[in-house]
C-alpha cells in the first residue's frame, strides 16, 4: 500500500506469504511485509497480525519504508517470521525507528519499550495451532480466551467507535474496557437486561430512568457524557445496584448538561451492557444539528434513530429528513423520510424492512442521514429475528 497516510483498523491479517521486497529508497535493504506493506505514514488500530511470512529480513507482519511516523495501538502481532524464535522487528519494521505503541502485544517486545501499556507475554490465544497442530497455517483459532491478558487491557475509544462492532460484528466493548485485537472476548455473562429508557428534561436538571430484569449484584451503573463532539464518553457519575428494585432513576443536575448520555452496566464477574446512547427532549429550541446512532444496534425487529434539527437549519420553510439503508455491496435496501417543521429533537423507526416491505436479511447494513445541514453514516447489524 502507498500514500501519504494509511488506516487500518478492526482487521485481521493472518497467513500471508511473500518474496523480497526491495525498499525503492535504499536498495540494499530488504523488508518481508507479508502482512502489509506500505509506503508512508500508517496508523494500525484494533487489529490481530498473525502467522505471516515469505523473503526479506525485517517486518513480516508490518512493513513500513519511507515512513513519516508508525502508530499501533490495541493491536497484536504475534508468530509473524520464519521462527521458532521471534524479535520485535519480526512482527513490525519502520525503516526510520519511528513506531509508535499502545495498548499493544507485539511478540519480542523489548522490556521498557516506550509507550502506554504495552506488553510482549502470550496473547492467550483460544487455539494457537488449530485442528493440525501445527501453527501459521491458517486453521488457528485467533479470538482470545477469557483467561488472556489482554482481555480489559486495551486504550479508550471515542464514543461512536466504542458503541461499534469488532471484526465479527459483536459489540466492540463488552467487558467494561476494549480489549486488544480484532475480536472482543464475547464469553462473560451480561450482568443485567435492559428493557426500556425513559428521559425526562427540566430547567435545571435531566432524569433517566431504566427498567431492568435479570439484575445480577452487584451491578455498577455508569453515566457518561456521550456528545457525538467528545472523543471519548466523559463520566458523570455512578451507581451501584443490589438488585433490589427493577428500576434505575438517576439525575444530573447542571447549568451546562449533555445532548447525549450513554449508560454502562458492570459486574465483577460479568461482562457489560451499554444502554443508549440516549437523548435528552430540549427545553428550548436548539441552536444546532446532530444526528444520533442506531438503537439497539444489533437489531432484530425495529431500530430507532434519533436527531436534532437546530434553528439555523431552518431559514425557510420545512426541510427533510432522508435516511437510506445499504448493504455491503452499495445496494439501496431501505428508505425513509419525514418531513420537519420545526427544530428540536425527534427521531425515527426503521422496521427492518426493504422498500417492497420484505425484511432484511441478516448482516452488516450503513445507514446514511441527511437532515439539513447535519449529515452522517452509520453501520448497523440486523440479527434473526425471534
Amino acid at each position: 500500500m502507498g500514500g501519504r497516510s494509511v488506516v487500518l483498523e478492526g482487521c485481521l491479517v493472518a497467513g500471508n506469504r511473500t518474496g523480497d521486497k526491495v525498499n525503492p529508497c535504499n536498495p540494499g535493504e530488504v523488508v518481508s511485509g507479508a502482512g502489509v506493506y506500505v509506503l508512508g505514514r500508517i496508523r494500525v488500530s484494533n487489529c490481530t497480525i498473525h502467522g505471516n511470512s515469505g523473503g526479506g529480513a525485517f517486518g513480516f507482519g508490518l512493513g513500513a519504508v519511507a515512513s513519516k511516523g508508525t502508530e499501533v495501538e490495541n493491536t497484536i502481532a504475534w508468530g509473524n517470521g520464519s521462527g521458532p524464535s521471534w524479535s520485535l522487528n519480526d512482527q513490525i519494521y519502520d525503516r526510520v525507528l519511528d513506531v509508535t505503541l499502545s495498548h499493544s502485544c507485539v511478540q519480542g517486545l523489548p522490556r521498557g519499550w516506550p509507550g502506554e501499556d504495552n506488553t510482549g507475554e502470550d496473547p492467550g490465544f483460544v487455539d494457537p495451532f488449530g485442528p493440525d497442530g501445527v501453527e501459521r497455517t491458517g486453521d488457528e483459532d485467533l479470538h482470545l480466551r477469557e483467561d488472556s491478558p489482554l482481555v480489559n487491557r486495551g486504550g479508550p475509544l471515542s464514543a461512536e467507535r466504542e458503541a461499534g462492532l469488532d471484526l465479527e460484528g459483536n459489540p466492540r466493548l463488552r467487558n467494561g474496557v476494549v480489549d486488544i485485537g480484532a475480536f472482543e472476548c464475547q464469553t462473560l455473562p451480561d450482568p443485567v437486561r435492559v428493557l426500556n429508557v425513559e428521559t425526562r428534561a427540566e430547567a435545571d436538571f435531566d432524569r433517566i430512568e431504566i427498567d431492568l430484569e435479570d439484575v445480577h449484584p452487584p451491578v455498577v451503573a455508569t453515566f457518561l457524557d456521550a456528545t457525538p463532539s467528545l472523543e471519548e464518553p466523559r463520566p458523570l457519575g455512578r451507581l451501584t445496584l443490589d438488585g433490589s428494585s427493577p428500576r434505575v432513576v438517576w439525575e444530573y443536575r447542571k447549568l451546562i448538561r449533555p445532548d447525549l448520555y450513554l449508560v454502562r452496566f458492570t459486574g465483577p464477574d460479568r461482562g457489560l451492557v451499554v444502554a443508549g446512547p440516549v437523548e435528552m427532549p430540549s427545553p428550548t429550541p436548539p441552536a444546532t444539528s446532530w444526528i444520533g446512532f442506531p438503537t439497539p444496534n444489533p437489531v432484530s425487529a425495529y431500530m430507532h434513530l434519533s436527531f436534532q434539527i437546530g434553528s439555523m437549519d431552518f431559514d425557510r420553510g420545512s426541510i427533510a429528513l432522508d435516511a437510506r439503508i445499504f448493504d455491503v455491496q452499495g445496494r439501496l435496501v431501505g428508505r425513509f423520510q419525514r418531513e420537519i417543521t420545526g427544530p428540536g429533537r425527534s427521531r425515527v423507526t426503521w422496521g427492518v424492512l426493504d422498500e417492497q416491505g420484505h425484511r432484511v436479511p441478516p448482516g452488516v447494513y450503513y445507514l446514511r442521514v441527511q437532515a439539513g445541514a447535519a449529515t452522517a453514516v452509520r453501520s448497523l447489524v440486523v440479527t434473526a429475528g425471534s
